[in-house]
């Protein structure tokens, strides 16, 4: 270990699996060149507890189990990621000498380890994947209740006791600043771009089946805030236009209502043309997945979580080549900025319609998704990210 001593030593924490989460691997790898890094996550089915990655240090601790309701298991989960981190942190300060602890949210109660970590005299920086209270009020309950105020606290405290914030994008950080007060400078935004050529490795793969069918992909979490069951609605009203051509809706991902979603794709007798795959934890096999499809779908709703949330899976469809149908929601916008198709959020109908016009143009949907590859190499991709996230860096360290 002598070797890794001789950069600066960061401590991440990410309560997902690790290589697994795209955002949190990128980051690792892009500080890794300048930093000495050891990660905490959660322990993959099959993973080690602990791994050389990359040459980045990965501890792993055993998930808790699943409990009901959900909402009980969420705080369960949250504390119990929070005392490993403390005692993570105290056991292994004095082996890897950490100048600064990264912690990627939720949970945000992480912000323990933060002030922990700053009474110590470490840096914190906090890494603003998701808006909790946002998450709160879509998933649990549309009133601002004891919880959301506890959880808009803790996102508050997370903010002001970071040495660097690190946001998804410019509503994030505007969310720092307008609502925590936090100063723009303090504010790193660290877009979850796709790597430059990570799609181009994989030739289009349309020969394993009819040249003259269509396959719509949908990859990603299946939560009720995302509208899977909406892009079912949509699939629905799709099939039941005159359609020349064979068509499949692909479903990757898992999540809290893929069980739901597949309930109602029975209800309404779609199993014929919606395959579900379930998680896919091979990279590879998802980029084969994309580039093998001919249109992406982004059917996330407009709530108070999305409409200030990016989506990766719209990157991912636009670096594969793929026209993108996604309703118009602030930052959907932003990434496409006209490469891809946005409807009225909720117009279902319009959604399908869409669809329908892309399903029978070849042509328009050759230049949508040349278009939107070329934005990704011009001004959506990790070299873009990793500036900044250097930036934020240098900023507490150099």
């Amino acid at each position: 270990m002598t070797g890794f001593r001789k950069l600066t030593s960061v401590l991440m924490i990410v309560e997902n699996y690790y290589p697994m989460d795209i955002r949190v691997q990128r980051e690792a790898v892009s500080l890794s060149k300048k930093y000495s890094i050891t990660i905490l996550a959660i322990k993959q089915k099959g993973a080690p507890f602990f791994d050389i990655v990359d040459g980045i240090r990965v501890f792993r601790c055993p998930p808790l189990p699943q409990l009901r309701p959900r909402k009980i298991g969420y705080f369960l989960e949250y504390l119990y990621l929070t005392l490993i981190s403390c005692l993570f942190f105290l056991i292994t300060l004095p082996i890897y000498r950490y100048k600064v602890v990264h912690a990627h949210n939720p949970p945000d109660t992480l912000v323990i380890v933060g002030i922990l970590a700053k009474l110590l005299g470490r840096k914190y920086v906090f890494d603003h994947h998701d808006l909790a209270p946002e998450l709160y009020l879509t998933r649990f309950s549309s009133r601002e209740d004891i919880y959301f105020r506890t959880l808009l606290g803790l996102e508050k405290l997370s903010c002001i006791y970071a040495d660097v914030v690190i946001t998804a994008n410019r509503s994030y950080k505007d969310h720092a600043t307008n609502t925590h007060g936090i100063r723009s400078d303090k504010v790193h935004i660290v877009r979850n771009n796709p790597l430059p050529g990570e799609f181009e490795k994989t030739p289009s793969l349309k020969v394993s089946r009819d040249n003259d069918s269509i396959s719509i992909i949908f990859v990603g979490s299946i939560n009720p805030q995302d509208g899977v069951l909406d892009l079912l609605d949509v699939f629905e009203k799709l099939l039941n236009r005159k359609l020349q051509r064979d068509v499949r809706l692909l479903i990757i991902g898992g999540g809290d209502s893929l069980e739901e979603v597949k309930d109602r794709a029975i209800e309404k007798g779609l199993l014929d043309h919606v395959i579900f795959t379930g998680m896919i934890h091979d990279r590879n096999k998802i980029i084969d997945l994309l580039c093998s499809s001919d249109i992406g779908v982004e059917p996330a709703p407009e709530n108070p979580l999305n409409t200030q949330s990016t989506f990766i899976k719209v990157m991912e469809y636009m670096a594969s080549g793929l026209p993108v149908v996604a309703y118009d929601l602030p930052e959907t916008r932003y990434s496409l900025d006209d490469t891809g198709i946005l409807v009225e959020p909720g117009n279902q109908d319009q959604f399908a319609h869409t669809l329908f016009q892309l399903i029978a143009d070849d042509d328009l949907r050759r230049k949508l998704g040349d278009a939107g590859r070329q934005r990704i190499s011009t001004r959506l991709n990790w070299e873009q990210s990793r500036t900044s996230l250097m930036k934020a860096y240098s900023s507490i360290l150099d």
